[in-house]
């Protein structure tokens, strides 16, 4: 007898808690398999790059991208090289991710003739439409294959001497370089000494695009006049 009795209070029990727990998995969200977040919509990155660059040509890259969105990823990619407080815009490039495969974007970017010798940053910026920047880099040797790399500054040959007329493609520190039309480059100095001027002898201020005619001797500038063209 006691047992039917347990039996039947089970049986009770059972019946008034199915309905309890239908409600609580209703309330509980659903999680769709198929639903991907919006946080870090967009992964990318350089996965290909020479470690020397030349100065003055091509070369070639490889920016592997993926879309962790629900929607279709517009995607502007820019490439620079960037050295301290300098950076040049080598390349650009666009694509439309749907889906989450991996896309790869080859570019061709040209390193500027002008570009000195040395240590650089290559650095790629992916911008998706609406979404946040994405931002990698590595280390690159830029080489300047118009110059002797084996004879010392000392004795290299400099066609350029005494005045120079061009353009300020770098400014930073007691630095600038100015760029000839014909691509010819040089550095120099600027300090106190350094007299900076307008047209008409008026002290005036340096910026990187001005057109300038600069008297040097050595690597120190000595006089800059700002052009008005």
């Amino acid at each position: 007898m006691e047992r039917r009795v347990f039996t039947i209070i089970a049986m009770f029990l059972g019946i008034m808690a199915t309905p309890l727990l239908a409600q609580t998995s209703a309330q509980r969200p659903q999680v769709r398999p198929t639903d991907r977040p919006d946080d870090d919509c967009l992964r990318a990155a350089i996965v290909r790059n020479p470690d020397v660059l030349i100065a003055g040509e091509r070369f070639v890259m490889a920016v592997g991208l993926q879309n962790g969105c629900r929607h279709i990823a517009q995607v502007h990619v820019d490439i620079y090289l960037a050295q301290e407080d300098f950076r040049v815009q080598i390349g650009t490039g666009y694509v439309e991710l749907d889906g989450p495969r991996v896309e790869f974007m080859h570019l061709r970017p040209l390193v500027p003739r002008h570009l000195e010798s040395g240590r650089y940053s290559l650095v790629m910026v992916a911008d998706p439409r609406g979404g946040e920047l994405v931002f990698d880099r590595t280390g690159v040797i830029v080489r300047n294959g118009h110059i002797d790399p084996d004879r010392p500054d000392d004795i290299r040959p400099d066609p350029i001497s005494g005045e120079i007329t061009g353009k300020v493609s770098r400014k930073g520190g007691n630095k600038i370089q100015v760029v000839t039309r014909d691509g010819r480059f040089k550095t120099l100095t600027i300090d106190r000494r350094t007299t900076i001027e307008n047209e008409h002898g008026r002290p005036s201020r340096l910026h990187v695009g001005d057109w300038v005619h600069v008297e040097f001797t050595g690597n120190h500038a000595d006089v800059i006049t700002v052009l008005s063209r």
